[in-house]
């Protein structure tokens, strides 16, 4: 009987997110930190933002000079696996800051890490801005961004001009001999190695001709000020409640308001809550 309960005791401690930084609050902020974190690298002095001040670190890119509905059809048009890039808009500190939300809907077909340089292209496509080559003129120290991605190689197929569809082409060899390689050692099985998902695998989108940015893209048409409508019909997320949360504290993280909380937990006093207890939060929709 003891060990039943220590067994559950353990189950219960495990499934608790320990935020590692204020950067990563949530269990999936990993997923996003992997999909923007090199984008975000290489932006910062642009007026680019990607969330980390707005409560949604790394599940967004925005910037006052960006228009949402271009950019939203831009990453949406790259057809990328399990994800998907609903417009976003909100003002900040006075200004208003529009592009898109990050939404990961399969965790084991998304690319997370080709979906940095899909932004740059998007960007590029969309405001014929290089935020690149911005950072080079601006004596930008890349020593941060070789070291996440292993090498400079990738810095220097970006100075080259090569598309995210080339970049990602480049190193998908050494990806899958490194698959297999490790297969021996792990204690689970790898998705991108099965059967089933094999069919599912990422396959990088070929770049069409290139042509003057305004050619591709449609005439600009009005943001409205809530954008990711569509969020209402997806499922809540369901949290477990730690030391120290409260329903304010809560609905200010993810970005809903405690009515919100209340109304998805009917029956639950959401001004008491217990550690440990399951709590559903609805999607929020951008304010």
């Amino acid at each position: 009987m003891a060990s039943s309960k220590s067994g559950a005791s353990r189950s219960h401690a495990e499934s608790v997110w320990r935020p590692t930084s204020p950067n990563v609050p949530r269990g999936n902020s990993p997923l996003y930190y992997a999909a923007t974190g090199l984008f975000g690298e290489l932006a910062g002095g642009s007026g680019a933002n990607i969330g980390t001040r707005l409560k949604r670190p790394f599940e967004c890119v925005i910037a006052p000079w960006l228009d949402a509905a271009r950019f939203s059809a831009a990453m949406n048009s790259y057809g990328l696996s399990g994800m998907r890039f609903p417009t976003f808009s909100v003002t900040y500190e006075g200004q208003r800051l529009q592009g898109a939300l990050l939404k990961i809907d399969d965790p084991v077909r998304a690319p997370l890490v080709p979906v940095n340089f899909y932004l740059l292209d998007a960007l590029r496509k969309v405001t014929g801005r290089d935020l690149f080559l911005e950072a080079v003129q601006r004596k930008k120290d890349f020593q941060m961004f070789d070291k996440v991605c292993g090498t400079d190689e990738i810095r220097r197929q970006l100075k080259a001009g090569k598309s995210a569809w080339e970049i990602v082409e480049s190193w998908k060899a050494g990806e899958q001999a490194f698959r297999q390689q490790r297969r021996k050692y792990l204690i689970y099985t790898d998705p991108a190695l099965t059967q089933s998902a094999s069919a599912n695998e990422f396959k990088p989108v070929q770049p069409v001709e290139s042509k003057p940015a305004l050619a591709l893209e449609p005439k600009p048409v009005r943001t409205p000020v809530v954008t990711n409508s569509t969020e209402a019909s997806l499922a809540p997320l369901v949290i477990t409640v730690s030391k120290g949360d409260t329903a304010a504290k809560i609905a200010q993280d993810l970005g809903v308001t405690v009515s919100d909380l209340a109304e998805a937990n009917p029956g639950t006093n959401v001004s008491r809550l217990k550690v440990g207890q399951k709590l559903k939060v609805p999607r929020p929709e951008a304010k």
